[in-house]
């Protein structure tokens, strides 16, 4: 499991698609050993992340979370398909996109806790 979720982290340091994988990765790290082994693995993870993003960190910190994470594009309304009923800038204004992201992360954990983790 440690080489898996390295591997894990280190996918997602290549191409951040890797992160849509995440919440079944963390599913199977639950199902498999519980949360006392999960829990060591995803504080591993994020060591790596930050081990891994360290170089850039110390050339430009700033920089780096501003672009690593996102820019101008992010969430671009003429390629939303279930958005369209919002205004364009409602749907281009950065709150939107935290919201999406808490309300989405806050469903995975819901989920996890009330249907896909049994006890």
């Amino acid at each position: 499991q440690t080489l898996a979720a390295l591997c894990h982290s280190f996918s997602i340091s290549i191409k951040m698609q890797a992160v849509l994988h995440s919440p079944m990765f963390g599913l199977a790290l639950v199902l498999s050993n519980g949360w006392k082994a999960a829990i060591p693995l995803v504080i591993l993870m994020i060591f790596e992340q930050g081990a891994l993003a360290l170089p850039f960190l110390l050339a430009n910190a700033r920089s780096y979370f501003v672009r690593a994470f996102g820019g101008p594009g992010d969430l671009q309304h003429v390629w939303s398909v279930n958005w369209r009923f919002l205004p364009e800038v409602v749907f281009e204004h950065p709150a939107f996109a935290r919201g999406l992201l808490v309300s989405h992360v806050l469903l995975l954990l819901y989920l996890a806790h009330r249907r896909w983790i049994p006890g």
